[in-house]
């Protein structure tokens, strides 16, 4: 047994991460290209894609990643989103009138999660849609960068100009 996995081992190349992402980068889309450009990396999530793929900072706690600050959502997710909030809801009513307060209370935090992201894929969209937001990988220069209050949360947004 032991013989075949040191024959094993022998037979193993290191894989050189320059050559596999432009092996990648070949062979994707134009969306995962940027995001292979811009990332290094590609992590598909729910809502988007991971801006810090295989080094998550949340542990075990990874919810469909909603808070995220390494969570690139993309407003083609948007349905997503708005399932996951109506789901949400539903379970903290359904909680609530069992008793379990803490439960449902934790489902409203993550249904609250869910709206903030969905407005955050609005302003998103309605960026690209205007042209005052590109997405990263055909950025020509550094976007000018800003935040906006919206539900009274401050949300970091990219390319709105001055």
């Amino acid at each position: 047994m032991l013989e075949k996995a040191d024959a094993a081992t022998r037979q193993i190349i290191a894989i050189d991460p320059a050559e596999e992402i432009s092996r990648l980068i070949k062979k994707s889309d134009e969306r995962t290209r940027e995001v292979l450009e811009r990332w290094h990396t590609y992590h598909p999530v729910v809502f988007g894609h991971c801006g810090r793929a295989r080094l998550c900072i949340r542990g075990t706690s990874r919810v469909l990643c909603l808070g995220c600050a390494f969570l690139n959502p993309r407003p083609e997710f948007m349905h997503r989103v708005e399932t996951y909030q109506r789901a949400y809801e539903q379970m903290a009513e359904h909680l609530q009138a069992g008793g379990n307060v803490a439960e449902a209370r934790e489902h409203q935090r993550l249904a609250q999660h869910c709206r903030t992201l969905k407005r955050e894929m609005e302003l998103l969209a309605q960026a690209e849609a205007s042209g005052r937001w590109t997405s990263p990988g055909m950025m020509s220069e550094a976007p000018n960068t800003g935040s906006m209050l919206t539900d009274g949360i401050e949300v970091q947004v990219g390319g709105l100009g001055e």
